[in-house]
């Protein structure tokens, strides 16, 4: 009888367990969207212009995603086009904690006429939502409601970067050094062959002002490992990049990921 009052306990132990187990993970794993309350997107035009380009844009306002648990999130602006489905959205570069953001109306257009590839002087509508993550990966992102923005952006080209040096086909020849397009306002990127020698990115073809070393980035990555190194300071203390394995490589320069200067080398298979 006894036995049978263990089992019969153990088993309903297990029972709870096991629930409580679940209704933890789908507090964790569900939630409720945060609701975008400005702006609101009716009868509302927008013509962004280069004069204005430092001013603030808009000021997104959103509620609290709720986990039914104390989950810190954090939020990033989403822009689409009209017809788009948020599958490729243009992202706002920076994200916050905060339950708001306001977007200055150089970052905004750059949304929309760079990432977004639309036409600058002519008036577009635009899909804005706000997307929540927590840290844990494991807690679904939630989105908010969409508005819809009538938009009239100007042309916003982003000038590249450029690379230079003994290990590229132009030498040190800065007034010839390599662009690097922009793909986003901080982001850069290009493939060139380099050969085993030093190479150092410019801001543009001229040795001044601008000059990115290997000790300008927070953040150096290289794949495969070894494969680009930093050089031996040279005569005023300058570290420039040496590639130990020649080869093709990608070189994407990120000059704020999420506040850091990052750089990342990429060898390609031949």
């Amino acid at each position: 009888m006894k036995k049978n009052l263990l089992y019969t306990f153990l088993a309903a132990f297990m029972m709870f367990a096991s629930c409580s187990k679940i209704d933890r993970d789908l507090t964790l794993t569900k939630g409720v969207a945060p609701v975008l309350t400005n702006p609101t997107g009716e009868d509302r035009a927008y013509v962004l212009t280069e004069e204005n380009q430092e001013n603030p844009f808009e000021t997104f306002i959103y509620t609290a995603a709720n986990y039914g648990t104390p989950i810190a999130a954090t939020y990033t602006v989403e822009v689409d086009t009209e017809t788009g489905d948020f599958s490729t959205p243009a992202v706002s570069s920076t994200s916050s904690t905060q339950l708001f953001q306001t977007l200055k109306t150089s970052d905004f257009n750059l949304l929309v006429n760079q990432s977004l590839k639309l036409l600058p002087e002519v008036e577009h509508t635009v899909q804005v939502r706000v997307r929540a993550e927590a840290a844990d990966p494991a807690v679904e992102k939630l989105f908010s409601n969409v508005i819809k923005l009538k938009v009239t952006p100007y042309d916003a080209s982003i000038p590249p970067k450029y690379v230079v040096g003994a290990a590229t086909t132009v030498g040190w020849d800065a007034g010839n050094a390599i662009p690097m397009p922009a793909l986003d306002l901080n982001v850069f990127k290009v493939r060139i062959p380099l050969t085993a020698d030093a190479f150092r990115m410019l801001g543009q073809q001229a040795w001044s002002p601008v000059n990115y070393f290997h000790n300008t980035f927070d953040k150096v990555e290289v794949i495969p490992a070894g494969a680009i190194e930093a050089d031996a300071a040279n005569e005023y203390g300058e570290v420039n990049f040496k590639v130990i394995t020649a080869g093709t490589y990608d070189i994407e320069m990120n000059l704020d990921n999420d506040g850091q200067k990052t750089i990342k080398f990429t060898k390609v298979e031949e």
